[in-house]
């Protein structure tokens, strides 16, 4: 097997495979109240995407957090559609378990999630 099958087959075993579950997340119905909390807390300026469904990739060598693969219920301003998946930036800040804030974005976590180990290497190929 050539080396770049076996690195595409890596990287889809890494997309499609569960993590190690968390516990992390909010219901679905808890949504409109952490959305209120955000606001509160004047980080109003990012935009506001609610995922479930979705894996956080802890990278090695990089001491990174990444929302890779997550189903887009809405964004606040219409980035997004409903269905689609998403690749966060890395991390800012997390609170509450569930609200993932990157650099442009707070990711609302709904729902239960995963969290697996990745290599840098294999991040990049997502970038």
């Amino acid at each position: 097997m050539s080396d770049k099958l076996k690195h595409i087959e890596e990287l889809a075993a890494l997309f499609n495979q569960p993590g190690d579950s968390t516990p992390f997340g909010i219901d679905a119905q808890a949504i409109e109240p952490m959305m209120q909390k955000i606001v509160e807390e004047q980080i109003k300026y990012k935009p506001i995407c609610a995922v479930n469904h979705w894996v956080i990739w802890r990278v090695d060598e990089a001491d990174d957090l990444i929302v890779l693969k997550g189903d887009v219920l809405f964004h606040s301003l219409g980035h997004r559609e409903p269905g689609n998946w998403v690749r966060t930036s890395p991390l800012i800040s997390f609170r509450y378990n569930c609200v993932f804030e990157t650099k442009n974005t707070v990711y609302l976590m709904v729902g239960p999630g995963t969290m697996k180990d990745v290599p840098a290497r294999s991040v990049l190929a997502f970038l």
